[in-house]
């Protein structure tokens, strides 16, 4: 059947997906098959066969998409199958898109593939190490967004601050090594968005420490930040502002936090005053999980004090720009419902603010996508059951 689905393509691009679909499944004769055609490879998806290495070699000029998936829930089957020597890739200049989700270097010779935007590094069992990371992106420099599960724990003493003017959106988790390690490594003056999960352990490691870290890079890459996601733990207002200082474009904000960093913290570090107007463009707001009994109060004046800024010429001292309002409020803690029974918010719902309460357990799917031209606000967002 694939010899003549092969037969009948001609001389068309070949597009296609290889995966186990159990411990007796084996994808390596049907790529066999196809590595004499590599040339004509076009989208592929395929999971780790030691064959598709010689297809590499041979030449994939047309390759334009390629994700190498992990066996995860047959690794014990196939150990010791994953590819040991790095996959050639340095013919691919068609290539715009690349997702490695299993522990596979790659090889890129002297070549610079520049027509490459998306990146992800995934494994769900082994972090990349981020040395590997900026040697990538070395031979990636026109990467638009990153995705990465990474190590910090390969650094060396004579690492130096890289600079990366086309990454627009990065999303980053780790469970080894310490956020400033990575943070302090980079700078990314184009960035729109930002997602950023730190775990060491069975521990949150987002304590005030780490928060500096994030504030540092942000200072440092003065970036047009729009969107921000944060998940982590022990963290306090002041260092959260801290963080939001650097972010005055921002217009979605995702805190997934539980313990110590709660509503009470986030709604007191973006409540709007006279003497603190951070993040003035802000318009969307989501909180996921949940931790201590949450305070009314604050949430409320924090709401109100995004709904209700005055426009331009009604003597305002607070100096806070006109038509700038909160549009939505996404709230998975289920003790918060009270809220919207609350005189002030109910106003604020006549006159159209979105107040959205999770499925509880609620579950997030992210489709922030980079800003492009006149887009004035990504696509927001997404929540879902299951």
């Amino acid at each position: 059947m694939l010899d003549l689905w092969i037969e009948r393509s001609g001389s068309h691009p070949l597009s296609f997906s290889l995966m186990y679909v159990s411990d007796q499944s084996d994808i390596d004769r049907l790529v066999d098959t196809l590595v004499p055609h590599a040339w004509r490879w076009k989208n592929v998806l395929v999971a780790f066969p030691l064959d598709v290495r010689q297809a590499f070699e041979l030449g994939t000029r047309r390759l334009e998409t390629l994700t190498v998936e992990s066996i995860h829930c047959l690794r014990d089957s196939y150990q010791g199958r994953e590819p040991q020597e790095p996959l050639e890739i340095s013919l691919a200049h068609q290539l715009t898109e690349m997702s490695i989700n299993v522990q596979l270097e790659l090889n890129f010779g002297t070549s610079v593939l520049n027509s490459v935007k998306k990146l992800s590094f995934y494994d769900p069992e082994a972090p990349v190490g981020f040395n590997y990371v900026l040697y990538c992106l070395d031979h990636y420099p026109a990467v638009e967004k990153l995705t990465l599960k990474v190590s910090c724990n390969d650094l060396g003493i004579d690492t130096k601050i890289r600079t990366f003017p086309s990454l627009r959106s990065l999303d980053v988790s780790s469970f080894t090594g310490y956020p400033h390690q990575f943070f302090d490594l980079l700078c990314l003056p184009q960035l729109h968005t930002l997602t950023c999960h730190w775990q060491n352990g069975s521990y949150h490691v987002f304590d005030n420490f780490y928060a500096d870290a994030i504030a540092q890079f942000l200072q440092r890459s003065q970036a047009p930040l729009r969107n921000l996601s944060l998940t982590g733990d022990r963290i306090d207002e002041i260092h959260l502002m801290k963080i939001f200082r650097h972010t005055p474009l921002l217009k979605g904000f995702i805190c997934d936090y539980g313990g110590d960093i709660t509503v009470d913290v986030v709604s007191w570090a973006l409540t709007l005053t006279p003497s603190s107007q951070l993040c003035l463009e802000l318009e969307n707001i989501t909180w996921l999980t949940f931790g201590q009994e949450p305070n009314y109060s604050q949430l409320r004046e924090m709401i109100c004090s995004r709904w209700n800024i005055q426009q331009s010429g009604e003597g305002t001292e607070s100096g806070l720009r006109a038509k700038r309002h909160l549009k939505m409020v996404n709230i998975e803690d289920p003790r918060l419902t009270g809220l919207l029974q609350e005189p002030a918010i109910q106003l604020c719902v006549e006159r159209g603010l979105n107040i959205h309460f999770l499925p509880k357990p609620g579950q997030i799917r992210d489709y922030w996508q980079e800003l492009d031209g006149g887009d004035p606000y990504p696509r927001q967002r997404t929540f879902t059951n299951g």
